[in-house]
């Protein structure tokens, strides 16, 4: 995917921001100045966006990146070209994709479980887990 946008992007001077070692995966994109890091994109974004006007970006939905990413973003008045960090924790978590449809879209009726230090499932208001069924 980084390499189809680097493509399409052709035209345009790019900083990417990649992990170093990834280093030579980029070194033939002559419009393209890697920043390479060794850290957590997260954290260096937390104390280096305020340095970029413009991003889009690919991340992962796992442990809220892609919602992190673009929140620490927005908080730096960084124009980004994704969704928003609120869309993007919608979209991340069923049961608050549910929710925001629920008055929109026909759909199976859902509940949000929990797993209690037991290992047994419980129906609570607490967001932990989401489960969707018929």
């Amino acid at each position: 995917m980084v390499f189809a946008l680097l493509d399409d992007l052709a035209d345009f001077n790019i900083d990417l921001i990649i992990n170093e070692s990834y280093e030579d995966a980029v070194k033939d994109y002559e419009n393209v100045n890697p920043i390479l890091i060794d850290m957590d994109v997260v954290d260096w974004l937390r104390d280096n966006a305020t340095n970029f006007s413009k991003a889009i970006f690919i991340a992962a939905e796992n442990d809220n990146n892609l919602y992190n990413i673009t929140r620490i973003l927005e908080e730096n008045d960084v124009k980004i070209y994704n969704s928003s960090s609120d869309a993007c924790l919608i979209a991340s978590d069923k049961f608050e994709t549910y929710e925001a449809l629920s008055n929109i879209v026909p759909q199976p009726r859902t509940f949000r479980f929990k797993i209690d230090p037991k290992g047994y499932w419980k129906e609570t208001h607490y967001k932990t887990f989401s489960w969707c069924g018929l």
